[in-house]
Formats: structure tokens, C-alpha cells, sequence
């Protein structure tokens, strides 16, 4: 499933539980899943997640056969499905769940560097409200600043991809060559 609907599903479930606690599980299911996404993009462990902290923004990135990983640096579309990762959370029941908190809370203490990444779900906001965001909003800004360039990847009629960015990758005795967008 897609990241960046996750957090939509959970909102869609919640609401259903205030009506039947029956939906509270599928709550939680959207939830973990959406903070195990998260925690691959940025890769919390020893692989190399999606996101480069140098350039602020998410590429792809190529496993070796020999197991090595190479991130693809190469502005395109990758970079931007986690700006729709959002969901506001209006206080509904699946946040005043005490299983669903503690389970988040325990998956987020064993996790800091996604912690330190992410916005903190667990965080309240004004009127009880709880943002759910793959970024932090000092990340955030940096990926739509990235986006809004209008010298590198928004073009005249939209956004390119991908775009006039190029960059050379060594793999072994091969070189992968990119090419700009018109």
C-alpha cells in the first residue's frame, strides 16, 4: 500500500470507530504501517533510506547485485508523494485509544531517528487536532523548495520530470548517465 494514503485511511477508520470501537484495529494496522513506511524512506537502520539530508529532498534508490546500495540522484517525481503523506487528526477516537498510544509511542521511543525526522503524531495541536506528516516542517520546506524552483524542477507547464538536474553515478566500471528534461 502507498504511503501516502495511509494517513487517509486512518482518519477514514477513525471516524468509523467513534461511531463502532469494531474499527479501532484497522486504526491501528494504518497507523503502524504508515510509521513503517516512513521509518524505510528514512532509514532509520544501515541501508540507505529515500531521503539525502545534503540535497533535502527523496531519490530512488538501486541495490547492487554484490548487496551495496546507490542512491539515484535524480530529481524526479520520487521526491514528492510524501508531501501528500499528511493527515490532520480532529481529536477523534482513535487518538484517545490508550492501546493505539502506547503502541506508537513504544514504536517512535525505539525508533529516535524517525522520531527526529517525522512530525511527532503523538504531538497535540490547537483544539485537540494531531498532524500526521512523513516531514518535519524544516524538511518540508526544504523539498518544496525544491519543487517550486523554477531553474530546476517547475517548469513553465507544470512540474518536469525529471529534471535539468544531472548527475553521473559510478557503479563498479559502468557510469549511469541522466539527461535533462526539455
Amino acid at each position: 500500500m502507498d504511503g501516502a494514503v495511509l494517513p487517509e485511511h486512518a482518519e477514514i477508520a477513525g471516524q468509523l470507530a467513534a461511531e463502532r470501537p469494531a474499527y479501532l484495529p484497522m486504526c491501528h494496522k494504518f497507523a503502524e504501517h504508515f510509521l513503517w513506511i516512513a521509518s524505510a524512506m528514512v532509514r532509520a537502520g544501515g541501508d540507505p533510506g529515500t531521503w539525502d539530508e545534503e540535497d533535502g529532498f527523496f531519490y530512488d534508490v538501486l541495490r547492487m547485485p554484490d548487496g551495496r546500495y546507490q542512491r539515484l540522484r535524480v530529481r524526479s517525481m520520487v521526491g514528492l508523494p510524501p508531501l501528500s503523506a499528511v493527515t490532520v487528526f480532529e481529536g477523534n477516537l482513535m487518538w484517545k485509544d490508550p492501546v493505539l498510544t502506547r503502541r506508537l509511542q513504544r514504536f517512535l521511543d525505539e525508533r529516535p531517528p524517525l522520531r527526529a525526522f517525522m512530525h511527532d503524531p503523538l504531538k497535540v495541536g490547537c483544539c485537540g487536532s494531531m498532524l500526521t506528516a512523513i516531514l518535519d516542517e524544516r524538511r518540508l520546506r526544504r523539498v518544496l523548495s525544491t519543487m517550486l524552483d523554477e531553474d530546476a524542477f517547475l517548469g513553465p507547464h507544470g512540474i518536469r520530470a525529471p529534471c535539468l538536474w544531472l548527475d553521473l553515478l559510478q557503479s563498479g566500471h559502468h557510469a549511469l548517465a541522466f539527461t535533462a528534461c526539455p
